[in-house]
């Protein structure tokens, strides 16, 4: 994006060529054709102007010379001198920047707000949707934390495995059954917290963590893919570029609309 705006730029200075430049401060020339410091400035936005560095800066000036040169040895081809088809793309040009320029002015006025954006969301609801891991995990619940260093000292030294001390030492229900859960957890699910810390752990390898007042040495075992729900908040910033590209097609529209209204339009096509 950045490139197209440099060649923009560009193109605007080449334009400029051959205007009064008395009183303003040259920063380059080649042959007689000047650029000035001023004209320079004024080929883009201030806030564009201010965000470039010394070096792109540098850059844009030794594009504008490097063309200069060429259109100039352009202007001295004979077989380019009176080219029509030349003629009609600079002026096509023209065109195309002054009109892009009248439609940015008005794209300007677009807003969109935050009722805007649900309404959107709960409309395509259905079309917001991703794949996230899931977890199926085990765990072995204790009520104090002494408890909880024992027994992973004994699965720290292999004394003891992680399915058995679970049926053997874990003080809740699942743990009769080796601790596994009976739901996949998802990152965004009822054990989110869960979900946190077995995230980072590689394959059946175990952490502690606080849990339900009290503690558990959790794992997991298997992961599967799961296609969810995009909240409305991860999905806001893609429902207002749709939405802005929505009003800019309809002001655009209604801007055709308006001028052809207004003018005298010819085709014989």
């Amino acid at each position: 994006m950045r490139k197209l705006v440099f060649i923009a730029v560009i193109f605007l200075l080449l334009l400029s060529i051959g205007c009064d430049k008395n009183g303003k401060t040259v920063i380059a020339q080649v042959n007689n054709d000047i650029l000035t410091l001023e004209d320079f400035q004024n080929s883009m936005p201030k806030m564009e102007y201010e965000k470039l560095t010394k070096e792109e800066k540098r850059d844009l000036i030794n594009n504008w010379i490097e063309l200069t040169l060429i259109a100039q040895k352009a202007d001295e081809d004979d077989l380019l001198k009176d080219n029509s088809i030349i003629k009609f793309k600079i002026e096509n040009a023209k065109k195309k920047i002054k009109a892009n320029a009248y439609i940015n002015k008005h794209l300007q006025t677009i807003k969109v707000s935050e009722e805007e954006l649900f309404n959107y969301y709960r409309l395509h609801r259905g079309d917001y949707k991703s794949n996230s891991v899931a977890y199926k995990v085990q765990r072995i619940y204790f009520k104090n934390q002494e408890d909880m260093n024992r027994v992973k000292s004994m699965l720290d030294s292999q004394e003891i495995l992680f399915t058995p001390a679970a049926m053997k030492y874990s003080e809740e229900g699942i743990g009769a059954y080796g601790g596994y859960m009976s739901e996949s957890i998802t990152a965004d699910g009822t054990y989110a917290n869960i979900y946190d810390v077995v995230k980072s752990l590689e394959k059946y390898k175990y952490t502690t963590m606080p849990y339900s007042n009290g503690y558990i040495i959790v794992r997991y075992y298997d992961e599967v893919e799961v296609e969810q729900e995009t909240s409305f908040d991860d999905a806001k910033e893609e429902i207002k570029s749709i939405i802005r590209n929505e009003k800019r097609i309809q002001i655009y529209n209604n801007m055709i609309k308006s001028i052809k209204a207004e003018s005298n339009i010819i085709s014989s096509f």
